[in-house]
């Protein structure tokens, strides 16, 4: 850059004129003072510039906080146990008093409540509906149309206890469940029976409508 502008000012002096080209020399040598001073400015200024809108940069990205990890929903009870409806397949007396001695209660107590206390002459289907809070379990006998059965509220405590409550007391279950079927075992029936039954009945009851069969979610 300095030798093109010297060799352009080279020009503008009268050659043999030795008085005239020290005059032009140094008008040339300000000049160039000139044109350096010039080149050095305009660089410092684009530096300044570069390095303020790097510092902006890097101070913007500083104060933007990194987005964290999304945390994953915590489950309600209502994805733990789903409302809807579900309901066993027909079952027959044989499998509900199989499933009531096979819970220790005595043979001829069970086929007292399956047979005489409830009617059932051949075959049952169980239904239970959960809904806005709501346990109702519904029993179809021989072909019948369904009627209830007994109905209260109802609440998921875990993922694999849900307590049921009527006026006669909370009933504990455990509960598993695996696509659309849903398992139950009682685990403990607060209820002491109404007047003229005896405790052991609903025990019966739970224990033959709830532990029989898995109950399939229909809707």
């Amino acid at each position: 850059m300095g030798e093109i502008g010297l060799s352009s000012k080279r020009w503008l002096v009268p050659r043999g004129c030795l008085g005239q080209s020290t005059i032009g020399m140094e008008g040339l040598d300000m000049d160039i003072a000139r044109q350096v001073s010039t080149v050095l400015l305009v660089g410092a200024f684009a530096a300044l510039l570069t390095s303020c809108g790097g510092s902006s940069d890097a101070a913007l990205t500083a104060a933007t906080p990194e987005p964290g990890p999304t945390a994953a929903p915590a489950s309600t009870p209502s994805d733990q146990l789903p409302e809807g409806t579900y309901r066993t397949a027909e079952l027959t007396v044989e499998q509900l008093v199989a499933t009531g001695v096979s819970a220790g209660f005595d043979q001829a107590a069970v086929q007292d409540f399956v047979l005489l206390r409830d009617g059932v002459k051949g075959s049952a289907v169980f239904t239970l509906k959960l809904e806005a809070g709501r346990w109702s379990q519904f029993a179809a006998y021989d072909g019948d149309p369904a009627e209830m059965g007994w109905s209260g509220t109802y609440q998921v405590i875990d993922t694999d206890t849900v307590v049921a409550t009527d006026p006669c007391g909370p009933i504990t279950y455990d509960y598993a469940l695996d696509a659309d079927q849903l398992t139950l075992d009682m685990v403990s029936d607060e209820c002491q029976g109404f007047a003229g039954d005896s405790g052991e009945e609903d025990l019966i009851a739970q224990t033959v409508i709830f532990e029989t069969a898995p109950f399939t979610k229909i809707e």
